[in-house]
């Protein structure tokens, strides 16, 4: 290893690096491979530069120590490109503002038009420059007075032709844009994608509910009702949903955080309802209507206390994410399930399901099968003829075996079998030509020591073992569970 990456690793255990780890890390000589070693250096940044107390505090230091060898290597690390935007742009303004300068001044390039000596920095530094001047120009805007945002469609379209639209936080959106629903659609449409901070009505009490239920008409134009946290029991969701209905318009409704146990049958009326948000509501069913909502197409029904769901669920075809986790007590899905063909996104830990509906291969959209923590003890032989399945994550279940057919799959790039009783993979693993990674943390696992001559000998293939909540590849050969005899210490197992 060179002296950067063991760094890397030194810092990546540690639960709170300091600012003079940074300094001793980007101290070190960085080669150009070592900043192009994506597999190993990008989630660890990424990680890294989310701690935002962190990387001002080094990023403060830099200015009072000036000192070069640091510098160079955070320029040939890449490491402020892994930062991400939102976080540079909440910078100390005299970091934000200051520290090209400081970098050019360092380098020997305080004029512009003086080329400097090294052109590797030069040209690191001038893309470095141009992401600093967007940056600063994002929190210019930002700092705005609330006057020049109110009624003002031409810098609205400005904020989203940059794509700066995305920067502005809720309430800054909601000052900013008060109850401008046509805003919301420009910007969806400007997008592509539903716009994560709608104009809407934040309620926190039913009396509200109520208040607000006097000054609207089905005219109204409100596309998000959040009543979140708002301590409403049984008798209490009735009144409410009665009062909402007549906003024919409501596309979002958040009943999450509550306290009643049954779903109003009538639930069903909201027929133009694309999310519907019920975690923590204390939901010990759900109604039989709940299949007539035909307009879903995210459906949030974890931490709640439920043991089935109702047939019905396989009426809503426009569904495309379905949050089922933590429901400890949940035993059965439905073979109706089977027939969600657009469901792409399906979230089964922590729950009791201890085997999925034979109709389960029907759900060909569905890009990952997350079981953490179930009860889970074995998977359908159908598993690998679903399309588009991309990962497994089976960590912290009971099951023991892996079934041959998912040597069948065309797309599964991800297996997690950490902290289960698995013992052996099957042999058909080795025809997975898109697998990627194979998530072995505290398993039980016995052949991985032949996995290089296991995986061959048709391909090279580039199977990354590694252990969860850690980056390191398995060409470092980190090792320090159950695993027993050679260690492949190439990501290249062949």
């Amino acid at each position: 290893l060179t002296s950067f990456q063991q760094n890397v690793i030194k810092i990546h255990m540690r639960e709170h690096p300091s600012v003079e780890d940074l300094t001793l890390l980007f101290n070190c000589n960085i080669s150009e491979e070592d900043s192009r070693d994506y597999h190993f250096i990008g989630t660890f940044f990424t990680k890294l530069s989310s701690d935002k107390d962190l990387v001002q505090s080094f990023l403060k230091s830099l200015f009072k120590s000036k000192n070069q060898r640091t510098l160079e290597g955070l320029l040939d690390s890449g490491f402020l490109h892994y930062v991400d935007k939102k976080y540079l742009v909440d910078l100390d303004s005299d970091i934000r503002l200051n520290i090209i300068h400081m970098l050019k001044e360092v380098f020997g390039q305080e004029d512009d038009d003086e080329y400097i000596e090294n052109v590797y920095h030069y040209e690191k530094l001038e893309y470095l420059e141009e992401k600093f001047n967007e940056i600063n120009e994002i929190a210019s805007l930002l700092s705005l007075p609330e006057k020049e945002f109110k009624n003002n469609p031409t810098l609205l379209e400005s904020l989203m032709k940059k794509n700066y639209i995305q920067y502005l936080n809720r309430n800054q959106f909601w000052n900013f844009f008060p109850e401008e629903t046509s805003y919301l659609k420009q910007i969806e449409d400007y997008i592509k994608k539903p716009f994560k901070y709608y104009p809407n009505y934040r309620i926190n009490s039913p009396n509200e509910v109520r208040e607000l239920g006097f000054s609207l008409n089905k005219d109204n134009v409100i596309f998000f009702i959040g009543l979140g946290h708002s301590k409403l029991a049984n008798k209490d969701i009735q009144k409410v949903l009665e009062i909402l209905l007549n906003l024919s318009s409501i596309e979002r409704l958040e009943l999450n955080y509550n306290q009643f146990t049954i779903l109003p049958e009538f639930i069903s009326n909201f027929k133009g309802l694309k999310y519907l948000i019920l975690t923590y509501a204390g939901l010990s069913s759900v109604p039989e209507t709940i299949g007539d909502m035909s307009s879903l197409i995210q459906l949030a029904l974890d931490y709640n206390k439920l043991t089935t769901l109702p047939e019905t669920i396989g009426n809503l075809r426009s569904l495309q994410k379905m949050y089922l986790n933590s429901n400890y007590e949940l035993i059965r899905l439905p073979e109706s399930i089977g027939r969600l063909e657009n469901l792409t996104t399906l979230l089964l830990s922590d729950t009791g399901l201890k085997n999925l509906p034979e109709s389960f291969v029907n759900l060909k959209s569905l890009g990952s099968l997350s079981l953490e923590g179930s009860q889970i003890t074995e998977l359908p032989e159908t598993i690998g003829e679903m399309t588009s399945l991309s990962g497994i994550y089976l960590s912290e279940t009971p099951i023991k075996i892996l079934p041959d057919s998912i040597g069948n799959s065309k797309s599964i790039k991800t297996i997690d079998i950490s902290k289960t009783q698995i013992k052996n993979l099957p042999e058909s693993i080795k025809n997975i030509d898109s697998l990627e990674e194979i998530i072995v943390s505290k398993s039980y696992l016995n052949n991985l020591p032949a996995l290089r001559r296991f995986m061959a000998p048709l391909k090279i293939k580039e199977v990354q073992i590694r252990f969860k909540e850690s980056f390191i590849p398995s060409r470092f050969a980190y090792f320090t569970n159950k695993l027993e005899g050679d260690k492949p210490y190439s990501k290249h197992l062949y």
